[in-house]
C-alpha cells in the first residue's frame, strides 16, 4: 500500500469535480447535477415499467427499433408527468 498517495488522496475527500462542455453558470451545472436521480429513475422506469431488458432480438434492427420505441414510451411518459406537475396534479407512472 502507497500510505502517501492515499493521505494524499484523502485531500479530497467530500469535494468532487464536474467537467463540462455547455455554456451554463457554475451554479446552474450543479442545479443540474443534483436531478441525477432524475436520470437515473428514467433508466429504472425504462427497465422496469417499460420493460425494455431482456431484449430477445437478434438483428440490428429490430434491436434498435426495441430501443427507440422505449425511449418514444419514456418521452410520453416523462411528458405526462412534467405537464401534470406544471398543473400541480399529484400523479405518477405507477398509479
Amino acid at each position: 500500500m502507497d500510505i502517501e498517495k492515499i493521505e494524499n488522496d484523502e485531500k479530497y475527500d467530500g469535494y468532487y469535480g464536474i467537467i463540462t462542455n455547455t455554456k451554463l453558470s457554475p451554479k446552474e451545472i450543479l442545479e443540474q447535477y443534483h436531478t441525477l436521480w432524475k436520470v437515473e429513475e428514467t433508466f429504472r422506469t425504462l427497465k422496469n415499467y417499460l420493460e425494455t431488458r431482456p431484449v430477445f432480438h437478434w438483428t440490428p434492427k429490430r434491436i434498435k427499433g426495441h430501443i427507440v420505441m422505449s425511449f418514444i414510451s419514456y418521452i410520453i411518459q416523462r411528458t405526462l408527468e412534467l405537464e401534470l406537475e406544471k398543473n400541480n396534479i399529484e400523479y405518477s407512472h405507477e398509479k
